[in-house]
């Protein structure tokens, strides 16, 4: 079997290409020039790109071999360039990376590569107990977990081989980042106390105390560890050293604390908070703070300071359409919409309260396989936020777990009628949250989600789960992603495999101005239509007095007039707020 380098997807030895997400398997390519490179080549000969599947290796030498070690510390790893490491000559040292050799964990970092990227390593029954909580904790977070690449056990030291992920942004560096919203660092606090409940069994806290360990993702959404440490037997990390490190993300980002979080880590520091869940719902209330203060630059001053306007919720308004499509003889589309709204009103007020729930699934697998994979995610979603609510934005965690659920549904169904190849069931979604002022989006696949306001004008908020698309955020030129074959395939879709292969994007941002969302298929907008037609179809739909059903219809009548060749489907959600 051959593993794709890049979605990890298996393939049998005869393909030349990932059935997954359209790799080739037999070479690589060199950098811009797009040549063909042997896969045991370090560089592109024609552009001398540097092509290598890097890896971090973490080598644990028992009692006995750490003399070796020590002798010449640190010119013996510097010997170790251009080596190999012992019982694997498939992985090369390119550097040391780290050494520390003393008593209580003795360990050394090297930065590897991969000479043979497309094999799958040997399967192993003896995975060592070094490794073991890499495997644990990549069954149940597959994403922000370190990926396992390889493990083995000698008589002298036992060796783990990560992929490397030293590329991937320093979470504290986006926290310092101001156009990364305030909802998002919220969530990415959340993910680090469900991840500290997880790291906790495996004795592995620590892994959440070290800034340069703590990544997110190449999209910007995903928390993601480089690698895992473990605590000290004789001094556990504790929830108040988690809450010394979120004092770190303001203080080496220069960002100055709001009052809210000023008192959540001076009751973590005192012991006041010393649970996970009363940690939890402090993050919660403030999250959901009307007007918390937006995070400034330290070194502003009172003539540079933004304006900071909040904003209230005046109307919440929905309408969905689907369509055929002219070359179609069946509907694989579906779409959900929930609105939950309650007003308040005396003479004097009048306040409003709205909750909504806006699903868009495009499905594929044969004659009836997409209808049922989109209509199965869309309810299996739907029942999971019935029976979790709606009172607060859910967090992230809470949005994937939702999106897993789907997926396991389709999957498991799958399997249960032995469908292969085009008649695997699986489907795209997109989804919109709303609460109040705050909205998380989610999506899967090619189905995306727009924003137009008079401010910012038509804004695509979602990125394609695309080969070309994927190929573009690596730095290739976009006539050379688009002109491959495969240019428009799927890398990720709700049920051909297992939810560990799922990498759901999760977004949150907060309305500050008239804002109408549209959810699209593709048959609405391949080919740029709403790029080129939005002035004429979705401005007039800022105004709350047009019709957002006939304005979802023209729409369809659009897409069938300049596309067609698909099934269409959009939701349209227009948010009126006012400025406080």
């Amino acid at each position: 079997m051959l593993s794709c380098p890049e979605c990890g997807s298996k393939n049998p030895d005869t393909h030349k290409f990932c059935r997954q997400c359209g790799v080739a398997l037999t070479h690589k390519v060199g950098g811009e020039c797009g040549a063909e490179v042997v896969f045991d080549r370090p560089e592109c000969d024609r552009c001398g790109a540097d092509v290598r599947t890097l890896l971090r290796a973490i080598v644990y030498p028992k009692a006995e071999a750490i003399a070796k070690w020590q002798q010449g510390t640190p010119l013996a790893l510097d010997d170790l360039r251009a080596k190999s490491l012992p019982e694997r000559q498939r992985y090369r040292v390119v550097s040391p990376l780290r050494a520390d050799l003393t008593e209580d964990c003795p360990e050394i970092e090297l930065k590897v590569w991969d000479a043979q990227p497309f094999d799958i390593p040997e399967a192993r029954t003896d995975v060592p107990p070094l490794a073991q909580s890499y495997v644990t904790l990549q069954s149940n977070w597959t994403s922000n977990a370190p990926p396992l690449h390889d493990c083995w056990q000698t008589d002298d030291e036992t060796v783990i081989l990560l992929k490397d992920r030293s590329t991937l942004p320093l979470l504290v560096d986006r926290w310092g980042d101001n156009s990364v919203s305030w909802l998002q660092k919220l969530a990415w606090l959340e993910d680090m106390l469900d991840l500290w409940l997880a790291l906790a069994e495996l004795d592995c806290r620590a892994s959440l105390l070290d800034l340069s360990n703590l990544r997110i993702d190449d999209k910007g959404k995903m928390l993601c560890l480089q690698r895992l440490y473990r605590d000290p037997d004789t001094d556990p990390a504790t929830l108040r050293d988690l809450g010394r490190v979120w004092e770190l993300f303001y203080q080496e980002s220069g960002q100055t604390l709001i009052g809210s979080m000023i008192a959540l880590l001076k009751n973590l520091e005192s012991g006041q908070i010393e649970t996970i869940d009363r940690a939890r719902l402090a993050l919660q209330r403030i999250a959901a703070e009307e007007e918390e203060e937006i995070t400034e630059w330290s070194s502003s001053t009172p003539e540079d300071d933004p304006t900071v306007i909040f904003s209230q919720l005046l109307a919440l308004e929905v309408a969905g359409q689907t369509d055929i499509g002219q070359q179609r003889s069946h509907n694989e589309d579906t779409f959900s919409t929930r609105t939950q709204i309650e007003t308040m009103e005396t003479p004097s007020d009048r306040a409003l309260s709205a909750k909504g729930i806006y699903i868009l699934c495009d499905g594929m697998g044969g004659h009836d396989g997409g209808e049922i994979a989109s209509s199965l995610a869309v309810k299996t979603i739907e029942d999971y936020f019935k029976t979790h609510g709606l009172d607060e934005l859910p967090g992230a965690t809470s949005i994937r777990e939702a999106l897993q659920r789907a997926n396991d549904a389709i999957y498991e169904l799958n399997q249960q009628e032995n469908r292969k190849g085009s008649r695997r069931m699986g489907t795209t979604l997109v989804m919109v949250l709303v609460c109040d002022t705050q909205v998380a989006i989610a999506h899967v696949g090619d189905s995306r989600c727009y924003s137009f306001s008079a401010k910012k004008g038509l804004q695509q908020l979602t990125t394609d789960h695309a080969v070309a698309t994927r190929a573009l955020l690596q730095g290739v030129d976009p006539a050379i992603a688009y002109s491959w074959i495969n240019a428009y395939q799927l890398t990720q879709a709700l049920g051909p495999r297992e939810s560990e292969a799922l990498e759901a994007d999760v977004q949150f941002l907060e309305l500050e101005e008239d804002t109408l969302f549209v959810l699209g298929s593709d048959g609405l907008t391949d080919d740029d239509l709403l790029e080129m037609h939005c002035i004429e179809y979705l401005q007039p739909l800022l105004d709350r007095d047009s019709d957002l059903k006939l304005g979802a219809r023209r729409l369809i009548d659009l897409a069938n007039r300049e596309n067609g060749h698909d099934n269409i489907t959009t939701i349209l959600v227009r948010a009126i707020v006012q400025d406080k």
